[in-house]
Parts: C-alpha cells; sequence; structure tokens
C-alpha cells in the first residue's frame, strides 16, 4: 500500500500542481509526528491549512536529538526509510508555499 498526496488549483477547472507516491510503512512516523490525519484524511481542503503543522513535523523530524526515535520506528521495515519520510515531507512543505491556495487530494 500507499500514500498519493495531490495538490490542485482552479485557475482553470482543477489543475493538479503536485503529486508524491510513498509507502504506507511509513505510517508509524506520520503517527508519532502527528500529522497522519494530515496526510491521509484532508481531501479536498485547503493545503495551505497544515503548513505550521507540517512545518513544525519537519523540524521535530530532522532534530538531531529526536531523530533516533524516528529512526527506530521503521527499525523493522522493509520498504521506507527515514530518509524517504524526511524527503516526502520536505517536497510536500515546498509544494504547498509554491502553491497556498491549493486542495490536498489523498487517496
Amino acid at each position: 500500500m500507499s500514500l498519493t498526496i495531490q495538490l490542485t488549483e482552479k485557475p482553470i477547472g482543477d489543475m493538479q500542481v503536485y503529486e508524491s507516491n510513498i509507502t504506507s510503512n511509513l505510517l508509524p512516523i506520520w503517527k508519532k509526528l502527528k500529522i497522519d490525519d494530515i496526510l491521509y484524511n484532508t481531501k479536498g481542503q485547503k493545503a495551505n491549512k497544515y503548513i505550521k503543522q507540517l512545518i513544525n513535523a519537519y523540524n521535530e523530524l530532522q532534530n538531531i536529538e529526536t531523530m533516533g526515535i524516528y529512526k527506530a520506528l521503521l527499525v523493522n521495515s522493509t520498504w521506507g526509510t527515514y530518509n524517504d519520510a524526511l524527503n516526502f515531507l520536505h517536497d510536500l512543505i515546498i509544494a504547498i508555499e509554491d502553491h497556498p491556495n491549493a486542495k490536498i487530494h489523498n487517496n
């Protein structure tokens, strides 16, 4: 299973401005960061509504003092790494900052 996040804007119709896909094996990290609901259950909502939570989660994830906690959540994972989670979150934040009026579509 995987998570696909899309951002769309409506200059003319629903134009996709961003899409990313990541393994659902990273769900333990998303839950620990308390952003699993944002990533999985915000379909049709304005993305920039969640930007502060995502930035806080990203900062927590990359914090040298806490990164070991998040890496340990994936110790038995055969698919998906800490760096995958970090990069996915970083890219999503940049996309939302670039398209503040975009809506989230997750599946």
